[in-house]
């Protein structure tokens, strides 16, 4: 067995099949249509210039080192819980869904019990049962 300093896995960073690729329906609407930027399926190339080169389906894409989820990830990583529990506590409610399946992703589902007040209740609850916390559904 090898030592690893470091474990890489590859997932997605960010997608959305929800956001329409056009503008509006609407002929007589001014607005411009969004412009979106995909990163569907990015693999992490290198460290570069502070940040994480990506190549993706659409390209090349820099993501800085100071992004929410790769500190929070960086943290866990190197076991420095107490630190990435401060980026959760100040990540907003509204991500608390998707931070959770983060955390699920590395091990933590115990992290998004505990520290996620935002989570959905349906999401709250899926995650007592499959992580067999239902003493904290009892609260």
């Amino acid at each position: 067995e090898e030592d690893t300093v470091c474990d890489l896995d590859t997932y997605t960073i960010a997608s959305s099949r929800s956001v329409p690729l056009q503008g509006t329906d609407n002929p007589d609407e001014f607005t411009p249509a969004p412009v979106i930027t995909s990163l569907s399926q990015p693999h992490i190339l290198t460290y570069h210039s502070g940040g994480l080169l990506v190549s993706t389906d659409v390209g090349l894409r820099l993501l800085p080192l100071s992004h929410p989820l790769i500190r929070i990830g960086t943290l866990l990583a190197a076991n420095l819980t107490e630190k990435a529990r401060k980026w959760i506590f100040d990540t907003p409610k509204e991500h608390h869904d998707f931070l959770a399946q983060f955390l699920i992703r590395r091990g933590r589902a115990d992290l998004a019990i505990r520290d996620l007040l935002g989570l959905s209740l349906e999401t709250y609850i899926d995650l007592c049962i499959k992580y067999e916390r239902t003493s904290e559904l009892e609260n």
